[in-house]
């Protein structure tokens, strides 16, 4: 093959490549496309890649039952602990 038969086949090759990714997406509604340009731009718009915090597409299951953790109770630590604790962290 020559070289203008390369160059041909190849910008030939560019041009249906380029048809096929310009078509419309019509089986995506607006929602949809809202969503994505929303996850879109929280990604790469705040200057840095990636996502603060997981946020996923579907449900999870047992999401809607979350309880709160357990607390400790206050007594758990006695008061003569916590004095020498803060005593010993003044001295430091």
């Amino acid at each position: 093959m020559a070289f203008r038969d390369v160059l041909l086949w190849l910008m030939g090759l560019s041009a249906t490549l380029i048809s096929a990714c310009a078509t419309d997406q019509s089986q995506y509604g607006g929602a949809s496309e809202a969503l994505y340009q929303e996850r879109f731009e929280a990604f790469f718009g705040g200057g840095s890649v990636g996502l603060s915090a997981y946020d996923p597409l579907v449900p999870i299951s047992g999401a809607d039952e979350l309880e709160p953790l357990p607390s400790a109770r206050s007594d758990v630590i006695s008061s003569e602990a916590i004095e020498a604790a803060v005593s010993y962290a003044q001295e430091m």
